[in-house]
């Protein structure tokens, strides 16, 4: 898990919050723990009413200043080391989920030479995408069929919205919260303040990383169908991405039907 996380040598301070303080082991993963609980209050407190952005953002506000209370200012690693480790508590296939998602989009860049700069950017927020999924509860996630609109609402576009501003809310840089509450852009589904502002190359390799992943490893609430990789390549090139972008996940995922084609850069 160390592997994908971030510095960017600078701190962050969760509004609420203040106090500096080194973070050791044991530390960390009572913060983790909170915030696994805190997100869980969160959606008891909002599963019998429909979820608004605002609604959420609100949520969001309250479950970061727990968390500050708890930790102050700390690195954006440390940030990251505790969202990880408190989905890894609650739902592992998620947290396995976006690391694939953050490696896969490693891949592309390299494969698309996209510098260095944008590629830990992207990488950042791929790991960390989904991490609004803390919101809601596993047995949805899990749940293969029989989900009620509500249900789906929630966990399709209330995810978005929560993880959007849970991390904007920690200090996340702009660029990180922008990929991350745009990974469902496709779907018509964006925080109000992103409507209608273009999507960038980073932002379109993590849209067709995380819709790759999702086809090819299935989803609880997607009644667990997998699709092939050529078939989920098709599903992806449907979709409003650049071809070189298409392209450089085809190479990647399917070496053979790319065989001699060759790509501008």
């Amino acid at each position: 898990m160390s592997g994908l996380l971030i510095t960017y040598g600078r701190s962050h301070t969760p509004r609420g919050g203040l106090r500096t303080n080194p973070l050791g082991k044991r530390e960390l993963k009572t913060s983790a723990r909170l915030l696994h609980s805190r997100c869980q209050e969160a959606y008891s407190l909002i599963r019998t009413t429909p979820p608004t952005e605002q609604i959420l953002s609100t949520q969001a506000e309250k479950v970061a200043q727990a968390l500050a209370s708890k930790i102050g200012t700390c690195e954006t690693n440390l940030l990251t080391y505790i969202l990880l480790t408190s989905m890894q508590i609650h739902h592992t296939p998620t947290l396995h989920h976006q690391k694939r998602v953050a490696e896969l989009c490693r891949r592309i860049s390299d494969e698309l030479g996209t510098n260095n700069g944008k590629t830990t950017l992207l990488v950042a927020a791929a790991v960390i995408h989904d991490t609004g999924k803390l919101l809601i509860p596993t047995n949805l996630l899990d749940q293969r069929q029989d989900l009620s609109p509500s249900e789906i609402r929630i966990i399709k576009e209330g995810h978005l919205l929560f993880g959007f501003h849970l991390l904007r809310l920690f200090g996340y840089s702009e660029e990180v919260t922008e990929l991350v509450g745009h990974h469902h852009a496709m779907n018509g589904n964006n925080p109000e303040g992103l409507i209608n502002r273009p999507i960038s190359t980073e932002g379109q390799i993590l849209i067709a990383a995380d819709h790759f992943d999702a086809l090819t490893n299935g989803r609880g609430y997607r009644d667990g169908n997998f699709s092939t990789k050529k078939v989920a390549i098709e599903e992806i090139s449907r979709l409003p991405i650049e071809r070189e972008i298409i392209d450089a996940l085809e190479s990647l995922a399917v070496p053979s039907a790319s065989a001699g084609r060759t790509r501008t850069r």
